[in-house]
């Protein structure tokens, strides 16, 4: 898939358009977009939770309900939290399978 890179307005495709938008639906609430209003995550909602087995447990099963709702260009294999800092910033990594290739993908560096 092609679109635009949302920082530079140049073109983006590939394993760079999908880290792009899997960044862009766990960073939207649920409820902001006005056209869509299901399009999103309830990352946010659980970001004050504690960083506790649950609440860990919780937010990834959010991550996974988004992508698989808004993604369908990627295959959720493993969630990995790489950073939880005490302001609530969570920096993650991805694995899965890249559809459009058949390959395994990691993606790296996904701040919450």
């Amino acid at each position: 898939m092609n679109g635009m890179n949302a920082l530079t307005g140049t073109p983006l495709s590939g394993v760079d358009h999908l880290w792009q938008s899997v960044a862009d639906i766990l960073q939207t609430p649920i409820g902001a977009r006005i056209i869509r209003r299901t399009y999103g995550s309830y990352v946010f909602e659980l970001i004050d939770y504690a960083a506790n087995e649950l609440g860990l447990l919780l937010l990834k099963a959010a991550i996974a309900d988004a992508l698989a709702k808004w993604e369908p260009r990627l295959t959720l294999t493993k969630i990995l939290f790489d950073e939880i800092t005490s302001e609530g910033k969570i920096t993650l990594t991805l694995e899965g399978d890249y559809i459009e290739t058949g390959e395994a993908i990691t993606l790296e560096g996904i701040t919450l």
